[in-house]
């Protein structure tokens, strides 16, 4: 949350406040408070990984073809004392999927493909709450190709933030649990943060 004050000329000045529990929740309050009625531009960022934000100015909703991911959505009107703008971007969970390989040179083929696995919501990016034994960086999960989402599990943070945390609960495996980055290895110095898993190896 925070507010700040912007100087449009010498008799208006505008104060913002915003209130939001993000990057943990995705819905955020911006009041404006000019002196005196003013038209001006609101520059707005629509986060890259956010592909359905939706906007509202006083409750009624922001076309959402102006919402674009990546860029700025801007709003230009005459703004008065209390109007409010309503921003809410869904906190999906999702699971990026990559290869790395290594190919047979000159002859087509790998010599070893390995798929690894990140977990994210929103613009939080997670991490395995440490290193169990010693062996999860090498550890392989074995998951399939399909979606991964449904091996992941909410529950409680033992964060006072009360950040989202899940546990990746993989046949054959012991639960793991994954925290934002920040918390992970209890926020101490020399710590593994691991974000990428094995999911297999051929």
């Amino acid at each position: 949350e925070s507010q700040g004050e912007i100087r449009l000329s010498k008799s208006n000045v505008v104060r913002i406040t915003q209130q939001t529990g993000y990057p943990v929740d995705g819905a955020i309050r911006i009041a404006l408070h000019p002196s005196r009625r003013e038209t001006f531009p609101l520059f707005i960022r629509i986060p890259a990984w956010s592909q359905s934000a939706s906007i509202s100015i006083n409750g009624k909703n922001v076309t959402t073809s102006e919402v674009k991911a990546g860029e700025f959505l801007k709003i230009e009107q005459s703004w008065r004392d209390n109007d409010v703008v309503e921003v809410k971007f869904p906190m999906e969970l999702k699971v990026h999927q990559r290869a790395e390989a290594a190919g047979i040179p000159q002859r087509g083929g790998d010599i070893y493909r390995v798929s690894w696995f990140a977990l994210t919501r929103g613009p939080l990016v997670f991490a395995a709450n440490g290193l169990i034994d010693g062996k999860d960086r090498e550890r392989t999960f074995n998951l399939g190709d399909e979606s991964l989402e449904k091996y992941f599990t909410p529950v409680s943070s033992s964060d006072e933030s009360g950040s989202p945390a899940f546990e990746l609960r993989a046949p054959g495996h012991q639960p793991v649990l994954f925290v934002p980055y920040f918390e992970a290895g209890g926020r101490k110095e020399g710590t593994w943060r691991l974000t990428w898993l094995q999911n297999s190896v051929r």
